[in-house]
């Protein structure tokens, strides 16, 4: 096994100042914030309807 190039092989970790930057993944994203439903969303009618009775409903089989 005989070469033409007599320079030994070099290590990627031999020359520390020569080596690339590790490549990051770019940041997330930041979330976005969820949505509150406006008042007057149907959603929003129907969750308060459903809360309300919740309460009721607890306050009445309270002793």
């Amino acid at each position: 096994m005989s070469t033409d190039d007599p320079t030994p092989p070099v290590a990627d970790d031999d020359f520390p100042e020569f080596a690339e930057p590790p490549r990051h993944r770019p940041p997330a994203e930041p979330k976005k914030p969820e949505k509150k439903p406006a008042a007057d969303d149907p959603q929003a009618q129907v969750d308060d309807v459903i809360a309300r009775l919740r309460r009721e409903r607890a306050e009445r089989e309270r002793p």
